[in-house]
């Protein structure tokens, strides 16, 4: 099962079984037979397949999240089994914004991390901000990564921002938007556009520049996985960093906006009262190399 994961991961990334055999080192003919074992295994189809495309079927999204979930657990499994032969294995416990791209965000971070620092067991939490500012602050956290307009008023913590990252408007790429190549902001006002209702986060984004993007109506969704299942749909529009899972998906398309203002920064914070020698070390490590470790 476990392979046939790996197998069915690397399809999924690359929407391609030749791209997906070859970065496995295996012949087309046994990657489509692995995803037919474990389509059977599992009782649902995970892909649509023709003979000019590749999308993955509304099981198959679900499919690939939980089995990003299982991925990072084995990875830190073996972690774990690796660490017992060393005597006193430090320990260090690292929050993420529950919908961070596993992708793009988690999976590369911790990678490099495993990577820099195999004699450290690292432990992975997800929570949304509020619960990240919290256990940060109560010592459940050594340390988190978050998005943030408000990391100012983080009290008692230490905060590296990485890098900034710009919101995007993003479509479907079945929506009428999705057919311009740049996207005039007056064609927007036809379409309804899928705000979030509350990030928990200490002080609400700029509106400055959100005010200035028409819209037929905006419809607050109860959280960015459900904005961006609406988009998906074809319902409208949202505005997101893409960052968060599901904004790389190939069946959106993602425009850039006008504004120098809409952005956020991608943060990693730490009690600064609370810091040894192994924290220390791998904070450094993520304010030097950062950028390099993501794809």
């Amino acid at each position: 099962m476990y392979q046939r994961m790996k197998y069915f991961f690397a399809v999924a990334n690359f929407m391609s079984f030749t791209a997906a055999a070859e970065h496995m080192y295996v012949s087309q003919q046994a990657i489509t037979r692995q995803i037919a074992l474990l389509e059977q295994e599992l009782g649902v189809k995970l892909f649509h397949r023709t003979t000019r495309s590749v999308e993955l079927t509304l099981a198959g999204k679900v499919c690939r999240d939980e089995f990003a979930k299982i991925d990072m657990e084995m990875a830190n499994a073996i972690n774990r089994i690796r660490n017992t032969a060393t005597a006193n294995t430090a320990t260090i416990t690292i929050g993420f914004y529950q919908f961070f791209s596993r992708t793009r965000i988690i999976t590369p971070v911790m990678n490099a991390l495993y990577k820099q620092f195999p004699e450290i067991h690292f432990r992975i939490r997800l929570y949304d901000f509020r619960d990240l500012r919290h256990n940060l602050l109560g010592g459940n956290l050594d340390l988190c990564f978050a998005v943030s307009s408000d990391w100012e008023y983080w009290t008692l913590v230490k905060i590296m921002k990485l890098y900034p990252i710009n919101f995007k408007l993003v479509v479907s790429i079945e929506h009428p938007l999705a057919a311009y190549d740049v996207l005039p902001l007056e064609a927007l006002s036809k379409y309804p556009w899928f705000t979030v209702k509350n990030l928990d986060i200490l002080r609400p984004y700029p509106s400055f520049w959100s005010s200035n993007i028409p819209c037929k109506v905006k419809i607050p969704a109860d959280n960015i996985m459900t904005a961006l299942a609406y988009v998906e749909a074809g319902r409208g529009f949202t505005c997101q960093p893409p960052v968060f899972s599901g904004s790389d998906h190939s069946t959106l398309k993602l425009f850039p906006l006008p504004f120098e203002d809409a952005v956020l920064d991608f943060v990693c914070a730490c009690r600064s009262d609370m810091m040894d020698a192994q924290v220390i070390q791998v904070v450094k490590f993520i304010q030097h190399n950062f950028p390099l470790i993501l794809p």
